[in-house]
């Protein structure tokens, strides 16, 4: 057990292939076996207000990423609204989970980064439950509705993410692969 003003945030870095979409292992695709992970807030009584326990709980309904991770930790230490990180807090692509869900808005995902090098490029967009993505190998971009079809078994085709391609060709160049 943990003190009564302490909140914890559990998640994990990343999921793992077992052949489902003819793969195996991580960083050779974007599907939700490789990129879902779970992630909740234990946070002991009366750490969260009536307001935030309710924004939490209708995250459930709304996708939300890593990239929500340091709002919200920021959020419960009570420094989301500090005046000395606004120029931070403007640069930060996710939002605090204590929060009221925002608009949902494109989310640009890969397996590359200046960091970790990429055997085989990966490129994506989310928005909603809408998603996007390309490897290197593919010959068009596949579209999945991930609340109707969680194992993206069901492709919907490249123009039934037509404003994803849109945002993924030129933020990415193209079809991953191409350069």
């Amino acid at each position: 057990e943990y003190g009564e003003r302490t909140g914890v945030i559990f998640t994990a870095d990343h999921g793992e292939q077992f052949r489902e979409h003819g793969q195996l292992g991580h960083t050779a695709s974007l599907f939700e076996e490789e990129v879902h992970v779970p992630g909740w807030v234990d946070a002991p009584e009366g750490l969260l207000s009536a307001e935030e326990k309710a924004n939490l709980e209708a995250r459930r309904e709304h996708p939300t990423f890593h990239t929500d991770v340091t709002p919200t930790i920021l959020d419960l230490m009570g420094l989301w609204d500090a005046p000395e990180i606004a120029d931070y807090r403007r640069e930060m692509p996710g939002e605090s989970w204590l929060r009221r869900p925002g608009e949902l808005r494109p989310l640009l995902f890969t397996n590359c980064s200046g960091v970790w090098g990429c055997a085989f490029q990966n490129w994506g967009v989310v928005k909603g439950t809408r998603k996007l993505i390309a490897r290197e190998w593919d010959a068009d971009w596949l579209c999945f509705d991930v609340a109707t079809d969680p194992f993206e078994k069901n492709d919907l085709g490249a123009e039934a993410c037509a404003d994803l391609r849109t945002i993924a060709e030129t933020s990415f160049g193209g079809m991953p692969g191409a350069k």
